[in-house]
């Protein structure tokens, strides 16, 4: 059998009724039904990391009834006691004063770890500095022992030979 195409099957194929999109029809109501549509894209909740605290959300204050009015915070104090007033105004004076204090204690703390930063910095320089003139001394000390102007202790000349052998004492790095 040959698989070429004849003009009989394409008459066949303009009589067939064209193909609904969706499912076959309902036999009851006999329209077609639709594929349902894809939910519409929700981004996720970010992920919690570890460790951190998350953020609860704060509820709302409920006042007493007459205290929803939207005239402002001035009429709700003027409906209140002088007692209930004057201990407001001094508490939050006293929240004022304490919110100062820790701003200052904030900025003087912010203050030391600047200096801590420079000490840490100078130190650094400063034993480089040290290494350096250390090894300036030994060579000095090598070149002079060795041409006999300088004498040398006991000491001294056993740290030097140390150091011609590649060890180091740290408690002499240190003095210079």
């Amino acid at each position: 059998m040959s698989l070429k195409y004849s003009p009989q099957q394409s008459k066949l194929d303009k009589e067939l009724p064209p193909k609904p999109h969706g499912l076959p029809a309902s036999p009851r109501s006999g329209k077609v039904h639709f594929e349902p549509k894809r939910a519409p894209y929700r981004p996720r909740r970010p992920k919690e990391i570890p460790g951190e605290i998350p953020l609860t959300p704060v509820p709302p204050i409920r006042l007493k009834k007459g205290w929803e009015s939207d005239r402002g915070s001035l009429d709700r104090l003027s409906r209140l006691s002088k007692d209930t007033r004057g201990a407001l105004w001094e508490e939050l004076r006293d929240t004022k004063e304490a919110l100062r204090s820790l701003k200052e204690t904030v900025q003087d703390l912010d203050q030391k770890v600047q200096d801590l930063d420079q000490n840490v910095v100078r130190l650094r320089l400063d034993s480089r500095k040290q290494d350096a003139l250390w090894s300036r001394l030994k060579t000095c000390l090598l070149s002079y022992n060795n041409e006999e102007d300088i004498v040398i202790g006991a000491e001294e000349d056993q740290l030097l030979r140390g150091s011609q052998e590649g060890l180091h004492d740290s408690a002499y790095g240190q003095e210079f």
